[in-house]
């Protein structure tokens, strides 16, 4: 007796067969045929069969690990997945209670687990946002558009960009009101000084003027004239009279205003006229000529001998001539004559006859020193 399903032959009495398990039908006994020599492949297709179920066998058991192991990653990755979302949930509440520094860390900590999932990134994003670190957000919005595929978070990213550029519009127009309200205060810190420096320009100006006037040796000498009177005694002001250069010209005593002077009149004849001279000399050094003009008027002989005993004595003062006037109310009764005025053309030395050098000194400083 033989197996209908794989051909086995089976012992009698046996119910199963002892080759492929299946139950045994009562059939008649067969008689296999040996192969056909016109079909050399029978035999070969025979075993192509038992090779299919092998292969088949593998397959399957190849398919049945991998849907294992994927199940076990899906698993495994809805936990963390579910972890991220719980992390997510506890910063919610952080950030709801204003602890942004706390909300953050546990925003970071749930993207650590899992960064497929955009809450944490919006969450993240909105914690920054409250501290005023827009930088921060988009940077948190944009790694999450590189782990998710979320238009919720193009969405914010676009936001976030429009607040920063709002931002910084207000800040350039800070920065600019500031800057024109910084040259505005410039410039009328300029026009206040400006304004100062001219008001303090003018009144020097004025000061100036006033202390000229006050100081104006012409009108000095009227209101000395007006108090002291004209004359050659000490107290009073010389008269104004007039002198001629060596070339004829006039010239007035008037015109040394501003300046001391020491006049000496004298003649060529007179020994003691050139003795005193080395002295006058020295006095005269004493002080400066912006302070200090010395003048000698020959009374007689005229420029050439003048000029003439001038040059044999080294005497270099200026030499000027009198004119036919009579010096008015002066008494020239002897030479040489000395007389000193101030600024003003008041007297402060007279001195008949040789004068010495302490005198000349004595009566100059008193000259220049004269306030009135």
């Amino acid at each position: 007796m033989f197996c209908t399903k794989c051909g086995n032959e089976i012992p009698d009495g046996n119910l199963f067969c002892t080759k492929c398990g299946a139950k045994v039908k009562s059939i008649e006994p067969q008689i296999i045929e040996p192969p056909i020599l016109d079909d050399p492949f029978r035999i070969k297709k025979e075993g192509s069969n038992t090779a299919a179920k092998i292969v088949i066998m593998v397959v399957a058991g190849i398919l049945m690990f991998v849907i294992g192991v994927a199940g076990e990653i899906f698993v495994h990755i809805n936990a963390k997945k579910f972890m991220a979302e719980s992390k997510a949930r506890s910063a919610d509440k952080n950030l709801d209670d204003g602890k942004y520094d706390e909300a953050i860390s546990e925003y970071i900590k749930a993207l650590e687990i899992y960064p497929g999932i955009d809450e944490p990134y919006l969450g993240l994003a909105a914690a920054y946002e409250k501290k005023s670190d827009l930088a921060n957000a988009q940077n948190a919005i944009e790694t999450g558009l590189k782990n998710t595929d979320s238009s919720e978070l193009s969405d914010k990213l676009e936001e976030i960009k429009k607040q920063i550029e709002d931002i910084r519009a207000k800040e350039a127009e800070e920065k600019r009101l500031k800057a024109e309200a910084e040259e505005k205060a410039r410039r009328e810190e300029e026009e206040r000084i400006r304004r100062e420096e001219e008001k303090e320009e003018e009144e020097r100006r004025r000061r100036e003027e006033e202390e000229a006037k006050k100081n104006d040796p012409a009108r000095v000498r009227q209101e000395l004239i007006a108090k002291c009177g004209t004359g050659y005694e000490v107290g009073q002001v010389v008269p104004d009279f007039t002198f001629q250069d060596q070339y004829g010209n006039n010239v007035c005593i008037t015109d040394f205003l501003g300046k001391s002077v020491y006049i000496n009149f004298f003649t060529t004849w007179c020994p003691y006229c050139y003795y005193e001279m080395p002295d006058l000399a020295s006095a005269a050094k004493d002080f400066s000529s912006s302070e200090v003009s010395v003048i000698l008027i020959d009374l007689d002989e005229g420029p050439e001998l003048a000029f003439e005993y001038a040059d044999e004595y080294g005497i270099n003062f200026p030499i000027y001539f009198r004119d036919d006037w009579t010096v008015k109310g002066m008494e020239i009764d002897a030479v040489p004559l000395s007389i000193v005025i101030d600024k003003y053309g008041m007297v402060v030395g007279n001195n008949r006859g040789m004068s010495e050098y302490s005198w000349m000194h004595d009566a100059l400083a008193d000259a220049v020193d004269n306030g009135y």
